[in-house]
C-alpha cells in the first residue's frame, strides 16, 4: 500500500475519533448490502449527487487486508472484514460520487459530511464536522455548510 499523505492521515484520524458514535456497526454482510442499497435508493442523495451509480458492486476483503477502498470508474467498493460501519461505507460512497475531486480534499470531505447528515442524522453530522474542525480539515464545499 502506498504511503498516505499527512492530510489523509488527519482525515482518517478525525473519522476514527468519532466512528463509534456515527451510524451503526453492520454485523452481517446482508446489512452492508441493505445499507448501500438504502443510500442508492434515497431520492435526496440521488438529487444531490447525479454521479451516484444505480448499482454498486460490493466486495468483501479479508480481515488481514490493510484497508477498504472504492473504484469510482467501476462503481465498486471493497470492504475489509471488521470495518463494516456506516461511516466506512459512506466514506467509500463519497469516493464514488466525487470521482473527479482530490481523493480526500475539500469536495470529498464536504460530500462525506452530507452523506453522514442524510443517512446517520444531524447529531452524527455534528460529531464528524467537529472532528474535522479539530483536525483543520477543509470541507466547506456546499452552501449549507457555510
Amino acid at each position: 500500500m502506498a504511503d498516505i499523505s499527512a492530510r489523509d492521515a488527519l482525515l482518517y484520524a478525525a473519522e476514527d475519533r468519532v466512528e463509534a458514535c456515527i451510524g451503526r456497526r453492520l454485523k452481517r454482510w446482508v446489512q452492508v448490502e441493505a445499507f448501500v442499497q438504502m443510500v442508492i435508493d434515497d431520492e435526496a442523495t440521488r438529487d444531490q449527487f447525479t454521479t451516484l451509480p444505480s448499482k454498486i458492486a460490493l466486495v468483501r476483503r479479508s480481515r488481514s487486508a490493510t484497508c477498504s477502498f472504492a473504484l469510482p470508474g467501476t462503481a465498486m467498493i471493497a470492504l475489509r472484514d471488521g470495518s463494516w460501519t456506516s461511516l466506512v461505507v459512506l466514506h467509500e460512497i463519497a469516493h464514488l460520487v466525487s470521482p473527479g475531486s482530490d481523493p480526500h480534499g475539500r469536495t470529498f470531505a464536504g460530500t462525506e459530511l452530507w452523506l453522514v447528515r442524510q443517512h446517520c442524522g444531524f447529531t452524527a453530522y455534528l460529531e464528524l464536522r467537529d472532528s474535522f474542525d479539530q483536525s483543520r480539515i477543509d470541507y466547506r464545499e456546499y452552501p449549507w455548510q457555510r
